[in-house]
């Protein structure tokens, strides 16, 4: 689930790609396009490249400066910053590093100015106990433990000194030793012979050694050759990193703000290293001028070291210089710090062992799901992003300084933790918390050894396994752990690595819990793609569990378009299959991507069929085609062409009503009115729009409709009944969408051109408690605002959360109100409660009361009592007609949304109630004023009556219902 990089970034290299090598481009190229480009894909994906190949030595400077992970990574997005403001002015592109050396010095150096100032306040506002605006320091982490033994004052001292060596000598250094290249790399970007670079390799370790001398610095020269050999300057930065600081560059260069992909600290620091650039460019030239002046009098003054450089000095004594309004150098104004899409937040909490005491030393990870669009034309699922990274103190807590998280932007945010001898601890967090806090609570280990084995039962050597889950299923169908998918984000430090099966076909894992369950994942392809349940506690007592692999089903073929025969280059291949073993149970997807002559080869999961889909990724109007494949028993490989058909091109733009504001990540999906003939449609043909909120889909030629859902749930949601969707009637069940557009495309058309406006909704916060004011931990929110773009329709699983005892309502309509349902089934309390839009702004406060229940009892057609039958038991989230009803006249309104309680209410109904040997039932649990139903599902295949309402009431607090008698038709087709 996460990925190598981010689908932006990915989206950015693609593009370069397209453009031509990155390999082949030089920085200076690379500038060039960038300048050429600026907010575009083209000048995105140039400035990502640069980010890429200079980034890790920029991180490396900022931290052996800083020390702390967030304050670094801070000053690097401040570097890149100055860079993208800077581009045109740099008088040799073709040594970028160089120059970016240079200034990651200065940015350094000016962060830890404005730390220790900082510090200094904060120390003056400890003396008077804390205020509202106190500002808390992320305490710094433990360097790498591959890091050379050398301190933080040290390192300073060498960045210095080689910050201060003549041009000569400082070129070799940065080229061969910060940025990695080889002597014959550095030579040629140089223009010198490999042997002239190499003697001034070692002049400027002498050199170095003599100026660490004269700062009192005393250092060996084996430990000074080390630290440079082993490009302790250079960090690995993780794609998220890369993401987020190539977008606020870009956009900051723009003058613009950057949606919430840099810190405020960031941006401020970066107009200090522009301000202070910018002095130092006055004081060059004012001295340039008294240096003429000496000159012309004679007096021969020379100012050799300085004119030298072209890189800017640091001077902390130097005075401020006004800067005229119309100086391209003029530092641009930030958003607003508390804007929260720029706010950062502090986690903090305690590691504690299996018996409550505090851990030392124990790794603590952020992550959190985004809502991101689910692409169909993506290889990427649902993937998890890296927002911090800490480390217990003696005392076991810790203190993550990450990006302010919000409901409407992800769907959780998880701490994870971990240290040798200990299984993952873990905790979900608030996404809608200022300052989240969480124990994290570490289990004890169990070793779990594994053996894998072909289907002969031979070892399965050199085989990689994933860890894709932790955790087991609770008795009320709840997954309890945490599931991270195919790919860990990049550097995450807690999660169990992948590992290789040795000769004999055996892995071991450490770092799990006891009472833990796995779910592992194989990649091979010698195997077809399974994921293997591991059991709680398969590692007790040493016990070792083997499985066999079931062998690789090959599926080879080429993407083709249907209309010319020639190939589809890099489209993407699914592959679904039915699945129910003992392993896996439901509908199974893979996803693979074709190479640019449209030929693949997947090796999909285990099955007796498959449907394939072909995503074109080109930007022609193919459509998604959608074929089915059944397997040949005894084959070990099969091949199938896809042939994509030529549909209509769409194109539009997801804009904010009233403001324009362009929408970037909105999800565009279609549904064709006739259906589609073998086309892929709906939510899995989801495209997303770009930075500009443009986007562009391939339907089939006829009526159809858009669905456009915002890149958060802040939009108002519209409304269109299943019919008049697939049939161009009314009525049918409720879909729903941030915009919902209308279109009529035919073959050969020209593309035709759409808006999709989206207007702002409003928020509704508040608090709930109990019936004498009890804060409510562990509730839920039932409400039709909660529509995702996976599931265009209401369903009850899909509920708003209630965090310490607060909740978030997005996306109401100001003149509009909604009824919403509260439950909290641990105390069997519960609400119902008419919410407006002009109650925005203020703080409400929901009091549940004591919810009811009803009794009934089941019968016949005969009248006799229906022992052990288990009631298909609705709750009502929208009244209307029944969706099961085969009555003309209510399939023409509407439809209710609906939900079976099992689903809403899992630990009363999951195993659901049946009646006795009498046919009573008592339903518990009851929402105080929610609607529900009890449904004859008997007869729903019955083309006259299909499914029937027996009985719809609703329930008082503490109220006893009797339902009385309820007729089930055919109790034996229950």
């Amino acid at each position: 689930m996460a990925h190598t990089a981010t689908r932006s970034v990915v989206r950015q290299l693609e593009s370069l790609f397209e453009g031509g090598s990155v390999a082949g481009l030089s920085d200076r190229q690379l500038l060039e396009r960038y300048l050429a480009g600026g907010c575009n894909p083209a000048g995105e994906a140039a400035f990502a490249a640069l980010v890429g190949r200079h980034g890790p030595m920029v991180l490396g400077v900022c931290r052996q400066f800083l020390g702390d992970a967030q304050h670094a990574e801070d000053a690097f997005q401040a570097v890149f910053l100055v860079l993208a403001q800077k581009a045109r002015t740099i008088r040799d592109p073709d040594l970028l590093g160089n120059w970016l050396y240079g200034v990651a010095i200065r940015t350094a150096r000016c962060a830890k100015q404005q730390i220790g100032r900082r510090r200094k306040r904060e120390e003056g506002n400890a003396m008077k106990g804390p205020g509202p605006g106190a500002c808390h320091l992320a305490e710094p982490t433990a360097p790498p433990a591959d890091q050379p033994a050398i301190d933080r004052e040290q390192a300073e001292a060498i960045h210095g000194e080689v910050d201060r060596l003549p041009r000569s000598f400082r070129l070799p250094v940065v080229l061969c030793y910060f940025e990695g290249l080889t002597l014959d790399e550095a030579a040629r970007r140089l223009r010198c012979p490999a042997g002239t670079l190499r003697s001034r390799l070692a002049r400027a370790r002498d050199k170095l050694g003599r100026g660490l001398s004269r700062r009192g610095v005393t250092l060996p020269a084996t430990a000074l050759t080390a630290f440079l050999v082993s490009r302790s300057a250079s960090a690995s930065i993780s794609p998220l990193l890369c993401n987020t600081t190539t977008q606020a560059a870009t956009t900051f260069a723009a003058h613009h703000a950057a949606s919430g992909v840099f810190s405020a600290s960031a941006a401020t620091l970066a107009q200090e290293v522009l301000r202070t650039m910018f002095v130092h460019k006055l004081r060059l030239t004012a001295l340039s001028l008294l240096l003429m002046t000496a000159v012309a009098t004679g007096a021969g003054l020379l100012t050799h070291s300085l004119a030298m450089k072209e890189e800017v000095m640091e001077n902390p004594a130097a005075p401020e210089a006004k800067i005229p309004p119309g100086d391209a150098d003029r530092p641009r104004p930030v958003a607003n710090p508390d804007d929260v899409s720029l706010a950062r937040m502090t986690v903090a909490g305690r590691v504690l062992d299996p018996d409550g005491k505090p851990v030392r030393g124990a790794v603590v990870d952020l992550v959190a799901r985004p809502r991101a669009p689910w692409v169909g034309a993506s290889e990427d699922v649902a993937p998890f992003t890296l927002l911090s990274q800490g480390q217990s103190d003696a005392d076991g807590q810790y203190r993550l300084d990450a990006p302010r998280t919000a409901s409407t932007r992800v769907f959780e945010v998880i701490a994870l933790a971990a240290v040798p001898g200990y299984g993952l601890g873990w905790a979900e967090l608030n996404p809608d918390a200022e300052q989240p806090s969480a124990d994290l609570k570490l289990p004890p280990e169990q070793t779990v050894r594994v053996r894998l084995v072909d289907v002969s039962g031979a070892p399965a050597r050199g085989v990689e396994v994933r860890v894709l889950g932790l955790g087991r299923p609770d008795d009320q169908g709840h997954y309890k752990g945490v599931t991270l998918w195919a790919n860990a984000p990049k550097g995450l430090r807690t999660w169990p690595q992948s590992v290789a099966t040795d000769d004999n076909g055996r892995i071991t894992l450490h770092g799990i819990g006891r009472s833990v369950g796995l779910n592992l994942g194989v990649r091979d392809l010698r195997f077809a793609q399974q994921d293997l349940q591991i059991a709680p506690d398969s590692g007790a007592a040493g016990k070792e569990t083997t499985l066999a692999l079931e062998p690789a089903k090959i599926i080879e073929g080429r993407v083709l378009a249907a209309d010319t025969g020639q190939p589809i280059p890099n489209a993407i291949v699914s592959a679904s299959a039915q699945v129910m073993n003992e392993q896996t149970r439901g509908s199974i997807t893979t996803k693979f991507r074709a190479d640019a002559k449209g030929r693949f080869t997947i090796n999909p999961i285990t099955s007796t069929s498959y449907t394939l889909g072909a995503f074109p990724t080109g930007g022609e109007p193919y459509l998604i085609q959608q074929d089915e494949l059944k397997w040949t028993k005894g084959t070990i490989k099969a091949t199938h062409d896809i042939k994509v058909r030529r549909g209509v091109l769409i194109r539009g733009k997801a804009t904010e009503v009233g403001t324009t504001r362009p929408l970037p990540a909105s999800s565009i999906q279609f549904i064709p009115t006739s259906g589609g003939d073998n086309v892929i449609s709906g939510w899995p043909a989801i495209v997303a729009s770009t930075a500009d909120g443009s986007f562009q889909i391939a339907v089939p030629p006829g009526k159809g409709h858009l669905l456009v859902f915002g890149p958060t749930s802040d939009y108002v949601l519209g409304e269109i009944g299943a019919r008049r969707l697939y049939n161009d009637q009314p009525g049918g069940k409720r879909y729903h969408a941030h915009a919902i557009i209308p279109y009529e495309a035919k073959a050969g058309d020209s593309p035709l051109e759409v808006t999709a406006t989206l207007r702002p909704g409003v928020t509704i916060k508040g608090r709930v408690e109990g019936p004498d004011g009890q804060t409510i931990t562990d509730g839920f929110i039932l409400s039709t605002l909660r529509i995702e773009a996976f599931n265009p329709f209401w369903r009850g699983d899909y509920q708003i959360p209630i965090r310490d005892g607060r909740f978030e309502l997005h996306g109401l309509a100001p003149e509009a109100s909604t009824r919403i349902h509260v439950l909290d089934p641990e105390h069997e309390w519960g609400a119902s409660v008419d919410i407006t839009g002009n109650q925005s702004g203020r703080d409400l406060t929901i009091r549940l009361q004591p919810c009811g229940k009803a009794t009934a009892r089941f019968v016949g057609p005969d009248g006799k009592p229906i022992a052990k039958h288990r009631p298909h038991f609705e709750f009502v989230a929208t009244p209307g007609p029944s969706p099961y009803s085969r009555n003309q006249r209510d399939r023409a309104e509407l439809a209710s949304d609906v939900e079976f309680v099992a689903n809403i209410d899992r630990k009363h109904y999951w195993n659901a109630p049946r009646t006795d040997d009498e046919g009573r039932v008592s339903l518990i649990s009851l929402i105080p004023g929610a609607l529900y139903r009890i449904i004859d599902f008997s007869t729903v295949t019955d083309q006259d009556k299909g499914a029937q309402v027996r009985k719809e009431f609703t329930i008082k607090s503490g109220e006893t219902l009797d339902l009385g008698e309820i007729q089930i038709d055919k109790p034996d087709a229950q």
